[in-house]
């Protein structure tokens, strides 16, 4: 019994140590984490309350020397026809929020590459459905982008496989003129 005791002693107090000296280096990869997803769930639930959004999906970039944030981007499916001049709002409108929780969130400059984050840095994506959440086709706009700096409004054709059968682009500030 004395034996068990004593190795279980042992083994604890090195579990310890191991866990302390460790401890550093693996919290500021959680943290890291644990603030951007925290920051991607706040906005992505921002943006769904405020215009019936369905997420569906995420991307991160890091630079690849240190590690640090260079870009973060939200998906979602929306239903619609939605205008070119009611989506580009939105876009706007969701880039802004995603650069105000971005570069507000106390925790995370540290984990950014660049500060403050622009529209360079994020990505908002919508892909528009009908009702019965099938694509919509020329003249409706399937894909609204908001992505580095540039806004792109993409359409599908039923007679066309792979690409977009329109792909118009405008700078972000060409969107923000249309917008005011």
């Amino acid at each position: 019994m004395r034996y068990i005791l004593f190795f279980l002693g042992v083994f604890t107090v090195s579990a310890v140590i191991y866990c302390d000296v460790n401890k550093e280096e693996s919290i500021s990869v959680v943290d890291k984490k644990t603030v951007a997803h925290s920051i991607l769930g706040n906005v992505e639930e921002a943006l769904s309350k405020r215009y019936h959004f369905h997420p569906c999906g995420v991307s991160e970039s890091t630079h690849k020397d240190d590690n640090l944030y260079k870009e973060m981007g939200l998906w979602f499916q929306l239903q619609g026809p939605v205008s070119k001049e009611e989506g580009r709002r939105i876009l706007v409108d969701s880039v802004q929020e995603f650069l105000h929780q971005i570069n507000t969130h106390p925790d995370f400059r540290q984990f950014m590459y660049a500060y403050p984050f622009t529209p360079e840095n994020v990505d908002i994506t919508f892909f528009v459905s009908d009702k019965d959440r099938r694509g919509v086709f020329y003249p409706d706009i399937a894909v609204f982008s908001g992505s580095r700096g540039k806004i792109n409004y993409k359409t599908n054709s039923p007679d066309s496989k792979y690409g977009y059968y329109t792909d118009d682009e405008e700078t972000w500030e060409e969107a923000l003129q249309e917008v005011k």
